[in-house]
Formats: structure tokens, sequence, C-alpha cells
């Protein structure tokens, strides 16, 4: 009984650990979006949230790359360009699956002026 607690505990561990892991691929993958979107030459700013879904495509499994979902660059700032994606969380288990929120993280660029 206490070996099955254990083993509960250290999945959960390793799920927390997974989802901070997924949260820093999905925000490196979001700012990379960002910067293309802002580049000076860049007329189509929704290729940049394509670009994001394709990154995180390549990072992670299948199924959880199914789940990424990022908005066009936002560019009512004539400044700032901000990139916007969220994904489902990860789960190791099928039994602890949904007891994490799903990520979603925002991240910005300053817009190049040609």
């Amino acid at each position: 009984m206490v070996l099955v607690m254990l083993m509960l505990l250290f999945l959960a561990m390793v799920g927390v650990g997974l989802w901070f892991y997924t949260q820093s691929l999905l925000t490196s993958a979001a700012a990379q979006a960002a910067r293309l979107a802002a580049g000076a030459d860049v007329q189509d700013t929704t290729a940049a949230s394509r670009r994001a879904a394709d990154i995180m495509a390549q990072t992670i499994a299948g199924r959880l790359a199914d789940t990424v979902r990022c908005d066009p660059p936002q560019s009512a700032d004539p400044v700032m360009i901000e990139v916007r994606c969220t994904m489902a969380a990860p789960a190791i288990v099928p039994l602890l699956d949904g007891m994490m929120p799903d990520i979603d993280v925002t991240a910005h660029a300053l817009r190049e002026i040609p």
C-alpha cells in the first residue's frame, strides 16, 4: 500500500515537472513566433502563429501537439507584437489527466521599423 502511494507521488512530481518543461517549450515557441512577426519585412503576421504550432509539433508528442492553438499576433499596438498560445496540459498517467491546468503563454516582441 505504501509502495502504491509512493509511486503515485513520484508520478505526480514527474507530471508537475513535465508541465513546467512543456510551459517553457511553449513560451520559447511563442517568443520565436513573436520575433518572426515583428520582422521589418514580414507582411503576413498570421504565419507567426503557424510557426509556433509547427515548432511545438516538432518538439512534443503527436496527441499533445494537436492541442496547441496560437492566436494571430495582435497588431493594435504599433510598437509591440503579442502572440498568445494555449495547449492542454501533458499527463504521464491517464489517472492524473486533467489535474493540471491548461498551459497559456503570451510572448511580446518589438516591431522592427523598415
